[in-house]
C-alpha cells in the first residue's frame, strides 16, 4: 500500500510543479544559502535558489542552477510581522533540513519532518543530546 501511495503521490507533485511554474506565482524571491540542505530527502548543493509560492496551494518551489525542489507543507500564520522573509532550517549534525518558510505578511509555510531528518536526528540524539539547531536565511531580492 505504501508503494502504491508513493507511486500516486510523485506525479501529483510533479503537476502541482508545472501548474505552480506555469501560473503567475504570488511570490519570487532569492536565497543566498551558504551550506548544502536537504529538502523532501533531495539534496541541494550551497548556492542561490529562488524561491516561489503558489497562490492556490501550499507549494513550495526552490530552484537553483543545477536543482531544485518542490516542498508541500501546512500554512502558517504567526502572531505579529516577520522582520524578514526567511527560510528556517534545522541543522542536526552537519545537514541542513528545510522546515520553515516565513514571509513578512506574518504568514508561511511549515514544512513536515522527513525521514531522512528523523532518522538523522535519532543517530544525533545518542550521540549528543542537544540535537536539532535552528538555523535562518533571510531571502532578499525580487525576480
Amino acid at each position: 500500500m505504501k508503494t502504491h501511495t508513493r507511486i500516486l503521490a510523485i506525479p501529483g507533485i510533479l503537476v502541482l510543479a508545472l501548474v505552480s511554474s506555469a501560473a503567475a506565482d504570488s511570490l519570487k524571491l532569492i536565497a543566498s544559502v551558504p551550506f548544502d540542505f536537504v529538502v523532501n530527502d533531495t539534496t541541494l548543493a550551497r548556492g542561490v535558489y529562488r524561491v516561489s509560492r503558489a497562490d492556490s496551494a501550499r507549494a513550495i518551489m526552490i530552484r537553483g542552477d543545477r536543482r531544485g525542489a518542490v516542498a508541500l507543507g501546512q500554512s502558517a500564520t504567526s502572531s505579529g510581522n516577520t522582520e524578514q522573509t526567511k527560510l528556517v532550517f534545522h541543522r542536526i549534525g552537519g545537514q541542513y533540513f528545510l522546515r520553515e518558510v516565513r514571509f513578512l505578511d506574518s504568514s508561511g509555510l511549515d514544512l513536515p519532518e522527513t525521514r531522512t531528518e528523523r532518522e538523522a536526528a535519532e543517530r544525533i540524539a545518542r550521540a549528543m543530546p542537544a540535537g536539532v539547531q535552528r538555523v535562518e536565511v533571510p531571502l532578499t531580492g525580487r525576480r
